[in-house]
């Protein structure tokens, strides 16, 4: 017989009791009937005495009933601890002093999710409340100035859970995190929650995170470097309920406004008589080299607006990727990269353009105000942004902007036109119907890559039998996850090589952790000759992620075979043919090439083939620039504001 079967079932009788006496207990537990428990607790905040009181009792009963009458306490728990709280019901206040329904209840017991204890070690660490006490200071001594003693408690703090033996109590602390955040002030609100999303704790509320980017508690600045740590975040598969369009259009839309606002009057739209139809303005918001995707996306933009159009271009790097400026306090923040071009003219493929790049203190009202002197006085004829700009929206104003995306969703712009890829973007269902003509339908496909020189597998010390695989990556720290490394592990050593490429800091930490995978990989590194590179390789093999699609694209333009799961960029040009539903199925997939070399032969012609197809279904560049103009927004501001000043 299982010890289980042996133990009764309990309930557990929460009340909250107020109480004016100073010395009274904010907490006690009594029995009241048999196998009956009740928790009092001073308030619904008072929730760790009542986390103390179930970890003594943890293991007492087979199975648990919870009975609250508070609706505060009830709403508290089954928001931040409903695995633990699985049987938590909600009864009248009335009902606490009649043991008759106790035999009733107890048949709705459930038994509690196993944890190691350790009893002897306290519930919440001095390291968690010296955090919750300081973000509970005036916030002004709690900002992005004191981040320096805000690393120092946080390391603290995750010292002492790593060393805690006592599962429980690291699983209610990581879950005290969001608990605190509508507690304390509002840069421990968003510090809390960026911790508890890097400690994995699927329970973080999108809905919540993206409220923070409304928050007027926040600057402008301060809220815009929240937007922008939250697309990192949601991109990197951190937050499980990614935001549908409207949110992340509401959001947007408050910092476009609120910039647009603080730069003065707008003044008239730019007609379209009044510009100069030679003249267009390329934005995008981080501009680093050819290699980078969206920065590839913008040099073949631009290449067709030179040599097809006839167009003189000018480039505007704004910088507002992931900002320094308006940075607050975050965990483990992203900051982006500047491009090191020191010229104002470049020149990519035979295409010459002009180039500013804004400063590393975007977004800024000065240097926006300069943006629209510039488009002020040279009245370009219409406007192209990769990716997103907050500048380019408030460019808007004056002159039509389109939007091209760099990810598998639709542009969440102010702007009169945002690009609809179908092969990326799987529906616009949820766009609001007054932007629908705001929608263009254009499916553009970059140039064929090629190879600059040549490599050797020994060149990269990859072996000259075997099948090998790569996975490449400018993130792939973020990306590459223990299941994905375990499914590779599964491959036979002796048949099977990885190589890793791009950008890997954590090769060598994961190679101490998973010994085998040092024996059957590499890593080489960014590669300049992304083409050259591909032709040393049997198959490219895509981690869980959102991004990835141009590399997969380069893959596939020399005939190598691209695995990926049916989600994100590289799965918009690989299709379904290349697609499985699980890392299991890839695993499976994978196998199959070395029982049976053939199907990795015939895998590779249709590699070669699905290229093909993609460039026979690709529109050209011109084909955009022909509907922006041709399109029914062309003359018209995108939005109006009224102004601050």
């Amino acid at each position: 017989m299982a010890i289980t079967e042996c133990k009764p079932k309990g309930i557990f009788l929460l009340t909250v009791v107020q109480t004016d006496e100073v010395e009274q207990p904010s907490s006690s537990v009594s029995h009241i009937a048999d196998n009956v428990l009740e928790v009092k607790v001073a308030s619904a905040n008072d929730i760790e005495p009542l986390l103390i009181a179930l970890r003594q009792y943890y293991n007492t009963f087979s199975a648990v009933c919870f009975l609250c009458s508070d609706v505060e306490l009830y709403n508290e728990l089954a928001r931040y601890f409903p695995e633990i709280f699985q049987s938590l019901l909600k009864v009248p206040s009335t009902e606490a002093s009649d043991a008759g329904w106790f035999t009733e209840y107890a048949e709705q017991a459930k038994p509690l999710p196993y944890f190691d204890l350790a009893t002897a070690e306290p519930l919440v660490s001095e390291e968690l409340k010296q955090l919750v006490a300081f973000f509970q200071l005036d916030e002004r001594l709690t900002d992005i100035a004191e981040q320096e003693a805000i690393a120092n408690m946080t390391q603290a703090f995750i010292a002492r859970l790593s060393a805690q033996r006592c599962a429980f109590s690291a699983f209610v602390q990581i879950r005290l995190l969001s608990f605190f955040a509508g507690k304390v002030n509002k840069y421990g609100d968003s510090y809390f929650r960026s911790l508890a999303l890097k400690f994995g704790d699927n329970s973080v509320s999108g809905e919540d995170l993206w409220r923070l980017v409304l928050d007027t508690r926040f600057s402008l600045k301060e809220r815009f470097f929240l937007y922008n740590q939250l697309l990192s975040v949601e991109f990197n598969g951190l937050i499980k309920d990614r935001a549908d369009f409207k949110t992340r259009y509401t959001a947007f839309s408050s910092l476009v406004k609120g910039f647009a606002a603080s730069l003065g009057e707008a003044g008239p739209f730019i007609d379209q008589n009044d510009r100069n139809s030679s003249i267009v303005f390329v934005f995008i918001g981080q501009f680093l080299s050819p290699n980078h995707a969206p920065s590839k996306i913008v040099l073949e933009t631009i290449k067709a607006l030179c040599l097809s159009a006839k167009k003189q271009v000018v480039l505007i790097d704004t910088c507002e990727l992931l900002p320094v400026n308006g940075a607050l306090p975050w965990y483990d923040a992203a900051y982006a990269n500047r491009g090191q071009y020191k010229a104002d003219s470049l020149t990519f493929e035979g295409a010459r353009f002009n180039y500013l790049q804004l400063s590393a203190g975007m977004p800024n009202s000065d240097e926006i105000a300069g943006v629209v002197d510039l488009v002020k006085t040279y009245k370009p004829y219409f406007t192209i942004t990769v990716g997103e700009s907050l500048v380019a929206d408030i460019i808007s104003q004056w002159v039509p902007n389109v939007v091209v995306p760099t990810v598998a969703r639709l542009p969440h712009t102010l702007s009169q036109y945002r690009v609809f890829n179908k092969r990326f973007i799987a529906n616009a269902d949820d766009v609001p119907e007054a932007l629908n003509q705001s929608i263009l339908s254009v499916d553009m496909l970059p140039e064929r890559p090629i190879a600059h020189g040549s490599l050797t597998r020994s060149m990269l010390q990859l072996p000259e039998q075997g099948i090998v695989l790569a996975v490449l990556g400018n993130r792939l720290d973020a990306e590459i996850t223990d299941e994905f490394i375990s499914m590779l592990l599964q491959l036979p050593t002796k048949a099977y090589f990885i190589v890793f490429a791009g950008v890997f800091r954590g090769y060598d930490a994961l190679c101490a952790k998973y010994p085998a995978l040092k024996d059957m990989s590499v890593n080489a590194g960014y590669q300049q000759d992304l083409v050259a590179f591909m032709q040393l390789v049997d198959v490219y093999v895509n981690p869980p992620r959102s991004g990835g699609g141009l590399s997969a694209l380069c893959a596939l333009s020399v005939s190598v075979p691209v695995l990926t799961l049916k989600t994100g960029d590289v799965y918009a040009y690989a299709g379904d043919e290349f697609a499985v539903a699980t890392l299991s199925d890839m695993l499976s997939k994978l196998r199959s090439f070395h029982q049976d070399p053939a199907r990795l032969t015939a895998l590779k012609t249709q590699a070669g083939a699905r290229f093909l197809v993609l460039e026979q279904q690709s529109d050209k560049y011109t084909d955009l620039f022909d509907k922006v103009v041709a399109g029914p927004l062309f003359n018209q501001p995108s939005f109006t504001v009224e102004s601050n000043q």
